[in-house]
């Protein structure tokens, strides 16, 4: 099971750094005394401090600054290229369904009109004659 953080565990980064005011600082301490996870973890928090201390830092050459600029700038280009693909895939998926759609109604209506066309007259005269003959015997 998972131990919950402790409520002063936020600041304890900012009180090894020596970011705190003194009424917090004092705070922070005063509970220190009594928190073992807190002392843990800011031993990890001091050790990792001291490890990163041993790092110099190096002036980057000019002609680095450079090229990392360039190719900062070559992603943006690519980005923005690729926006305008995404738009146009976008917008020809749309156009498809759309003109997709339209083509089944006017399929659709073209079928329907075949059809109806095929339909005789005299089958529609036979129906209405059957339903007339039938009132006109049961009178």
């Amino acid at each position: 099971m998972k131990q919950r953080k402790c409520r002063f565990s936020h600041k304890l980064n900012a009180f090894s750094d020596g970011e705190l005011s003194k009424q917090e600082f004092e705070k922070v301490q005063n509970h220190l005394q009594e928190c073992p996870a807190c002392q843990s973890e800011l031993r990890e928090i001091v050790n990792i401090n001291s490890f990163l201390s041993l790092y110099q830092e190096e002036e980057v050459p000019e002609y680095l600054n450079q090229r990392i600029l360039a190719a900062v700038r070559e992603t943006e280009q690519e980005k923005v290229k690729f926006g305008f693909h995404r738009q146009l895939v976008q917008f020809s998926i749309a156009a498809s369904v759309l003109i997709s759609f339209v083509a089944g109604i006017l399929m659709s209506d073209l079928a329907y009109t075949k059809a109806y066309a095929e339909t005789t007259t005299s089958n529609l005269e036979l129906g209405q004659e059957t339903l007339y003959s039938y009132f006109e015997g049961g009178e």
